[in-house]
């Protein structure tokens, strides 16, 4: 049966304090498990989601005191807590992993101040979101724990999504076709809301087709600079369409900041790890993904109705009348294969969940559930102790 995410987290990590030192050190031993060639430290900072940064020659990832409300589920706030921080260290262990900071910054310091900013706000953070999400959907069985941390998200800012300019809108359609639908883009070509400014809603449909085409080829490239020259090339291409009708997309990228989906996912912006190769995307058929952007991107898994109840058909994640998330359906598809430097990465199963060893030392977790086996290279499994609770795990 399919799990249900709130029922899967353990009783002993939800009683912890949220930003106790005890929590902390659960997060930073589960992104340590997921990313264990950088060995990344965790810290509580008063920033709003999350950012990984290069320290001293070291990898730290530093996650909001606070999370966002629940805006489309109803779990104790204790356990909700726990999910939307899991979600937000997977998301940046997969900029720690899969992004390649130096090639980001060759490009803006190439494009200038003022213009890297705009092209980094409205074009490559939420596109490399949309890149690196979907490889730690094939990666890692962590799909559910992003769609629920996202869905709240997108759906608290979604009515900011009003008489935007266009590069705010372009933003917002990357989003919700890349990381998760909350409607806002569907409700404006329907007729329902207002998304931009009538004298500009030609140049944003236009715009859509050229958004799939982008992501398409984002979400299917491994290499983390073919990526981002992609990305760049539809920066190129928005500035034209603009420049034709007589905008600049540099100046209205900046004058609309604090538009729409101005605070959603993390900002990452510094690092120094290199980025290896997202090599789950390669497998994933260009084609295929763009006729799926085209489409609706509401995920079948978090079918909510206008209540924030499960549907009554729903496969996934709503949150029904006491509080506790749908089923979501397994996850498609064949998991990655292992990282270019031949680690083997496993996270522990906890309360609920089921824990899978990658490779050859998956005969070593056999022997009970909880346990970390090796990973590959001969380190015990007292290097990284066990975690009750959580249920992110390799696939096979």
């Amino acid at each position: 049966m399919p799990r249900k995410l709130s029922d899967s987290v353990s009783s002993r990590l939800s009683a912890q304090q949220a930003t106790s030192e005890e929590r902390r050190s659960y997060l930073q031993q589960l992104a340590q498990l997921m990313c264990r060639r950088y060995n990344p430290s965790v810290s509580f900072t008063n920033i709003s989601t999350a950012r990984v940064r290069h320290n001293d020659g070291d990898i730290a990832i530093d996650i909001g005191a606070d999370v966002v409300d629940q805006t489309v589920t109803s779990m104790p706030r204790q356990i909700w807590t726990l999910i939307a921080q899991e979600g937000l260290i997977t998301h940046e262990i997969g900029h720690v992993l899969y992004t390649d900071f130096e090639a980001h910054e060759r490009i803006q310091d190439e494009l200038g101040m003022s213009e890297a900013s705009a092209f980094h706000n409205i074009v490559w953070n939420p596109a490399e979101d949309a890149a690196i999400e979907e490889q730690l959907r094939w990666k890692f069985n962590c799909g559910q724990e992003l769609d629920t941390y996202n869905a709240n998200l997108f759906e608290r800012q979604k009515d900011g999504c009003q008489h935007m300019k266009v590069p705010q809108a372009v933003k917002v359609a990357i989003l919700e076709k890349g990381c998760y639908d909350a409607g806002a883009v569907d409700e404006h070509l329907a007729g329902k809301r207002q998304m931009v400014a009538p004298g500009d809603d030609d140049l944003f449909r236009e715009l859509l087709d050229e958004v799939n085409d982008m992501l398409a080829a984002v979400m299917t490239e491994p290499d983390p600079g073919a990526r981002y020259d992609r990305m760049l090339e539809f920066w190129n291409l928005l500035k034209d369409k603009m420049q034709e009708e007589g905008q600049d997309a540099t100046n209205e990228a900046q004058d609309g900041q604090g538009e729409g989906y101005d605070d959603t996912k993390p900002d990452d912006t510094s690092g120094m790890t290199e980025g290896q190769e997202a090599d789950a995307l390669e497998d994933l058929d260009e084609q295929e993904v763009q006729e799926q952007l085209q489409q609706s991107m509401m995920p079948d898994d978090l079918d909510f109705d206008e209540d924030g109840e499960e549907a009554e058909d729903g496969d996934g994640a709503g949150a029904g009348e006491d509080g506790e998330e749908a089923d979501e359906d397994a996850e498609g598809g064949e998991g990655a294969s292992e990282s270019e430097e031949g680690e083997d990465e496993q996270s522990p199963s906890g309360e609920g969940g089921s824990g899978e060893a990658g490779g050859e030392d998956a005969e070593n977790e056999e022997e009970g559930e909880g346990d970390d086996a090796g990973d590959g290279d001969g380190e015990s499994e007292s290097d990284y102790p066990g975690h009750e609770g959580h249920r992110l795990v390799i696939k096979d």
